[in-house]
This record gives structure tokens, C-alpha cells and sequence, in this order.
């Protein structure tokens, strides 16, 4: 367990003067944590200590800042991703995939009827890498999770919260505009969890009817609207309802990764190279509660 300060915020969002918008730096909204207070998060990256877990979607700075921390400050790192890739690999080569291209080809897409199989098989795997990851003593350790830790069980979730410092790296609504269109031009395997149904007796015409009523951010709605060819591998009939569900799934995301995670900070810092480790890092201590003689 680490050294941790009181940080529990309940109900709305808390971050800097009340803002409640994607890009903003935020704190944990509900749920009690284990993570360090400000002073104490310090200390821990001084001794060597500190336990980081990076959260968010596909593109956002989790491999990235985890590579660089490892690189340039000494950290351990795991990739969950790499790790999956690993187990799974030798039933891809076996199919003649391989790389990312290859794992969404297993994964298959919601509406083949191996994608089911697949995807628990997948959640799986990610279930006892993430459950069984043990930093060693001595040393400060990132965990770079993949687009999907959010459907781990409870108990996976609230231990990574309790273990670790929970890291999100918020995509802004013109980046996640940028992952829909960029997914129908490249499918990458995706767990779906329950954002993609398709409702009895909806045609085409009336799924993007729907979606104008879907609970999804007005400028998602719009950006996801426009026609885009089908990629060769997502059967014309289903792609209206893949364009309908993806931008649900991401919004759902979205919030999914900001009540798991301590701190939020926009992807836009994230992924700046003018950003050094060391100032990430401390833009992160700073949205930790300080630590006040009253106890926090």
C-alpha cells in the first residue's frame, strides 16, 4: 500500500475553480483512493518509490510517457498491451497475423460471431496481467494499461487505485472525433462492452436517426455523422451501426477512465514533446491534495 493522504471527493468533478470541461486537469470524483498526497508523491519519486498507472485511450501518451520514464528517469514499466500481444501470439501466427493490424483481424468486429469468444478470451488475459502486476521494491514503476482496463472486474479496478497513483490522460472532443474516423479507416481491435447493439427492425436510415438522440457530446454527434467508405473488412450492411455505437463507446469511455483515475490531464500535454518527464510529472504532483497538519 502506499503512504497516502485523504482524497475522496464526492459528487460533482473538482478540479481547477470547478471546471468541468475536457482539457482541464481534474481530481478523482467518488470513489476513496490510495493515492499519495502531494508531499508524499514527491518524496516517493525521490526515494525511488513512487507506483504510477497510466489511463485513457489509444493514442493519448500512455505508451509514450511510460517508454520515456523508463528511458530517462529509471522506472520499470509493463505494457499490458505488449503483454497480450505476447500470450496471444502464437495463435496469430498460427492465422498468419500479426502486429495491430493482426490483433484486430483475431478480434474480429461486434457483429462476427467470433468476436465474442475472442473478446472474453482477451479481457482474460488482460484480467490476470493487470491483477498480477508486483513492482519491485526500490524502484518507481509505470503501468501502461490498454483502452479496455475499465471493464476489468471491481476488485482489479479498486486495486489499482489502492496501488497506484491513477493517471488519465484525457482526450479532448476534436482528438476523439480524429479516433472515430481514423477507426473506420483502420480497425483496430476494440472490446465493445455493451456500446454496440443494434435494435430490432433498425435499417440503416433509422440508427443515424438515433444517434442525433444518443447521449453522446453534441460535437462527438456531429463529427461522427458524415459518410465514410467502409474499410474492405467492415461488411457494408453493419457499418452504419458500428458508425452509430463507436462514438457511443468512446464517450462512455471517456468518463469510465476519469471516475477510475486520481487525476486527469489533457492529452494535449501528454503528448507534447515541449513537455519533459519531469514537468509531467510534477503537473501531476500539483493536482494532489497538499498536504495540511489538519490531517490531509
Amino acid at each position: 500500500m502506499m503512504d497516502c493522504g485523504v482524497i475522496c471527493f464526492l459528487g460533482a468533478g473538482i478540479g481547477r475553480a470547478g471546471d468541468d470541461r475536457a482539457g482541464s486537469p481534474r481530481r478523482c470524483r467518488v470513489l476513496a483512493s490510495g493515492a499519495p498526497n502531494r508531499r508524499a508523491f514527491k518524496k516517493q519519486l525521490e526515494d525511488g518509490r513512487a507506483r504510477l498507472c497510466f489511463v485513457g485511450m489509444s493514442n493519448c501518451g500512455k505508451s509514450f510517457r511510460s517508454n520515456q520514464l523508463r528511458e530517462t528517469l529509471g522506472f520499470n514499466m509493463i505494457s499490458v498491451d505488449e503483454e497480450i500481444e505476447e500470450v496471444i501470439l502464437p495463435e496469430l501466427e498460427a492465422l498468419g497475423y500479426k502486429g495491430i493490424e493482426g490483433m484486430a483481424q483475431w478480434m474480429g468486429f461486434p457483429y462476427e460471431d467470433r468476436f465474442k469468444k475472442n473478446e472474453k478470451k482477451y479481457l482474460e488475459i488482460e484480467e490476470n496481467i493487470t491483477a498480477s502486476v508486483d513492482p519491485e521494491e526500490g524502484q518507481s514503476f509505470v503501468l501502461d494499461t490498454t483502452g479496455s482496463v475499465i471493464y476489468m472486474p471491481r476488485p482489479v479496478l479498486q486495486s489499482l487505485r489502492d496501488n497506484f497513483l491513477v493517471v488519465h490522460f484525457l482526450a479532448s472532443d476534436n482528438m476523439v472525433s480524429e479516433m472515430i474516423e481514423n477507426y473506420f479507416k483502420m480497425p483496430k481491435p476494440v472490446s465493445w462492452g455493451d456500446s454496440y447493439n443494434q435494435m430490432d427492425g433498425e435499417d440503416g436510415d433509422k440508427a443515424l436517426r438515433r444517434l442525433h438522440n444518443a447521449q453522446v457530446s453534441e460535437s462527438l454527434i456531429k463529427t461522427s455523422l458524415p459518410a465514410v467508405k467502409p474499410s474492405n473488412s467492415i461488411h457494408a450492411k453493419y457499418h452504419v451501426f458500428l458508425r452509430r455505437c463507436y462514438p457511443e463507446l468512446l464517450a462512455a469511455r471517456r468518463k469510465q477512465y476519469e471516475q477510475l483515475a486520481h487525476v486527469s490531464i489533457p492529452a494535449e500535454t501528454s503528448l507534447s514533446y515541449d513537455v519533459s518527464c519531469d514537468e509531467l510529472l510534477e503537473i501531476t504532483a500539483g493536482l494532489l491534495s497538499p498536504c495540511y497538519k489538519s490531517g490531509f
